[in-house]
């Protein structure tokens, strides 16, 4: 190789050796400054601000009083419009010394001396909540109430089957010795007019739920179009619904027999 293609290739090699060298350089220079900012800008932070926690669940505190307008964070209620603004406030018994006695009535007019002691507080007063009260805040009677009205079906279809049924002419004793013969009064519409909403509502309203019961109804000055005879029995439902799960099926059905078939006109 010539010098001079020598002394060129050696001119290039250190020129590119200093190029990297900068740039190395230039590179270590920025890393530091990039690590302090952002770490002077985390502790900066930490240091101002208080971290942030998610809000706990809503089964894990008690609900916010409805006389204190102030709710504290993550507890905020969906907000509504009324259809009418100008309707008056609808009051209902509160959790005090006064609805507790109320409260306790009701419960021994429907189920008898000493109903008031077969549920407890908490319960008693879950069963007569239903669901359009305070927004479902205070919890709602729904499933007790698909479960009591699905006793109080079987009990009335039991109720019916025991019933005699009218004879025909030219018709033997043996067909009535069958265990059968009731089954022709287990149909559609006799069950139907039996648990008719309108005669639950009155059995209800008869032990005084309609006083008790919290709901809030769409208009306050026509209940009836509000629905107020589908939430009484819906509310009765209930209160057979939560006798079935405390105090069991034996207990449950007698009640059912005595306070609630027999005023119907079932009687075994």
């Amino acid at each position: 190789m010539e010098p001079r293609t020598l002394f060129t290739a050696a001119d290039r090699a250190m020129r590119s050796c200093s190029l990297l060298r900068s740039r190395l350089a230039s590179l270590n220079s920025t890393t530091p400054t990039t690590r302090a900012f952002s770490t002077s800008l985390m502790h900066n932070q930490s240091a101002s601000e208080p971290i942030s926690r998610a809000p706990a669940a809503r089964w894990e505190s008690q609900p916010p009083s409805a006389t204190k307008p102030t709710i504290a964070l993550g507890q905020g209620r969906m907000p509504f419009k009324l259809r009418h603004p100008s309707q008056p406030a609808f009051k209902v018994i509160a959790d005090d010394a006064e609805g507790n006695a109320a409260l306790d009535a009701m419960y021994v007019r429907l189920l008898g001396r000493g109903g008031e002691l077969l549920l407890p507080h908490d319960i008693k007063w879950l069963a007569i909540t239903h669901k359009s009260f305070d927004h479902g805040w205070q919890g709602s009677n729904d499933r007790l109430a698909f479960l009591g009205k699905r006793v109080m079906d079987v009990q009335i279809s039991l109720a019916l089957l025991a019933m005699p049924r009218t004879r025909h002419w030219g018709e033997d004793d043996v067909k009535e010795q069958s265990g059968l013969q009731g089954l022709e009064n287990l149909t559609a519409v006799s069950k139907g007019r039996i648990s008719e909403r309108r005669r639950i509502a009155a059995l209800a309203r008869q032990v005084g739920i309609s006083d008790v019961m919290r709901w809030k109804p769409r208009n306050v000055s026509d209940l009836q179009s509000s629905g107020v005879d589908t939430v009484l029995a819906h509310t009765l439902y209930s209160i057979i619904g939560a006798l079935t799960l405390h105090r069991g099926g034996n207990t449950t059905v007698q009640l059912v027999k005595e306070r609630l078939l027999a005023p119907l006109g079932l009687k075994r």
